[in-house]
């Protein structure tokens, strides 16, 4: 019983592992697209893509 357990956790983590390599596969494509063509792909909002383009400020800390 243990064995089929260990079996079967593997296949689920191999299962997940390929699930959220592709959705990351999709989300890039897509900001790639919308960062190289300002067209927004189907089934995404405008304001999730431009959410991941976020300006970076410098901060001094107080050095210069």
């Amino acid at each position: 019983l243990g064995a089929l357990i260990v079996v079967v956790g593997i296949a689920v983590l191999v299962g997940w592992a390929i699930v959220a390599g592709t959705l990351k596969g999709i989300a890039q494509t897509a900001l790639y697209r919308f960062a190289s063509t300002g067209e927004v792909p189907d089934g995404f909002q405008r304001e999730h893509l431009e959410a991941a383009f976020q300006h970076k400020t410098r901060r001094s800390f107080g050095l210069g």
